[in-house]
């Protein structure tokens, strides 16, 4: 877990986590945000987050999720699964060597010249 600064946080007993948590409260409730109490107590933004604001698990829980779904940019339509997995066998096997995959070379198969010879 790392606090607000970056750097890892210390971690709290059980029965200082309750004074932790008052703590926490009373600084929210004197209108501080919250990245300056976990800068102030020196704790992770999602441990106190679980633990003082009820909706923030839900708004976790909901953004993993968007975070997970499969999209395609081009059409911004959802793919089930099956569908990604299917597109993901069609590609070739990544037959390049070092250089070529550092350079951006295409997937043998897969350029605009091996498409227009194709469809020729």
């Amino acid at each position: 877990m790392t606090s607000a600064t970056g750097r890892r946080a210390k971690k709290i007993g059980d029965r200082d986590e309750k004074e932790v948590l008052d703590k926490a409260r009373s600084l929210r409730h004197h209108g501080h945000d919250w990245k300056t109490v976990c800068i102030e107590l020196d704790i992770g933004y999602d441990w106190l987050r679980t633990r003082i604001d009820p909706d923030y698990c839900e708004y976790r829980k909901k953004k993993r999720r968007r975070e997970l779904h499969i999209t395609t940019s081009a059409s911004g339509s959802h793919m089930s699964q099956a569908e990604y997995l299917q597109r993901r066998r069609s590609v070739p096997k990544d037959t390049r060597n070092l250089t070529q995959r550092l350079m951006g070379d295409p997937l043998p198969g897969r350029s605009a010249l091996d498409m227009r010879e194709e469809v020729q």
